[in-house]
């Protein structure tokens, strides 16, 4: 039997996105992603969404008092639903305030594993279409979007000065929720130095998908 909550963890730009994106549509699950949801808001450009996109373009996570109700809002309208979780929880509390508002479902964690070095090497030649929102690794500073011809841009948090940032509070915030779901024997250990098709094939070899 299918877990009803599929949590994704992994440092700043593992994949876990990407991959999560791939297993809900595989499996019929809703896909949730805060970062989309955070992004959404900033483009709305309100007060909220304002502060959002200044913490983020310094390589900042976002504090809980800021995400978590409208997190949690969402996460309420998904409540009847299956669904895959990138991007949340980022530290303890919102890992039992996800299990206050899921008590009764089963729960699996995907650590996508990718060293930091690799991180910041992928962190630092990714580009997102300005356009469709396609995210792509350059390899030759392309400039332009294969999908639809869009500019290939480079976001503000993945501008050198903020990686080790970002890689830092991972360390310090999200890497302590693996061993939390470890202790409860939910975690498996995913490889996320290959390619995105040898990655997505282990995950759905390696969990019975």
């Amino acid at each position: 039997m299918l877990p009803n909550v599929i949590i994704l963890l992994g440092g700043p730009a593992s994949g876990k996105g990407t991959q999560a994106k791939v297993l809900a549509k595989r499996i019929g699950y809703t896909y949730f992603g805060t970062g989309d949801l955070m992004r959404a808001e900033v483009e709305k450009g309100t007060d909220l969404g304002k502060t959002m996109a200044d913490l983020m373009n310094r390589g900042k996570l976002v504090p809980d008092k800021l995400t978590i109700p409208i997190v949690i809002n969402r996460l309420e309208e998904l409540r009847s639903t299956n669904i895959v979780l990138d991007g949340f929880p980022r530290n303890l509390d919102q890992a039992e305030i996800l299990q206050d508002v899921f008590p009764n479902e089963n729960f699996l964690v995907l650590n996508i594993e990718v060293s930091g070095d690799e991180l910041l090497k992928r962190m630092s030649s990714r580009r997102i279409c300005d356009k469709c929102g396609n995210i792509i690794t350059v390899k030759n500073d392309e400039k332009v979007c294969e999908k639809c011809g869009g500019n290939l841009i480079q976001r503000d948090d993945d501008k050198p000065e903020v990686l080790t940032k970002r890689i830092q509070s991972y360390e310090e915030q999200t890497k302590p929720i693996i061993a939390y779901y470890r202790e409860k024997g939910l975690v498996r250990d995913i490889d996320g130095q290959p390619p995105i098709e040898e990655v997505t094939k282990e995950i759905f070899n390696y969990t019975d998908f």
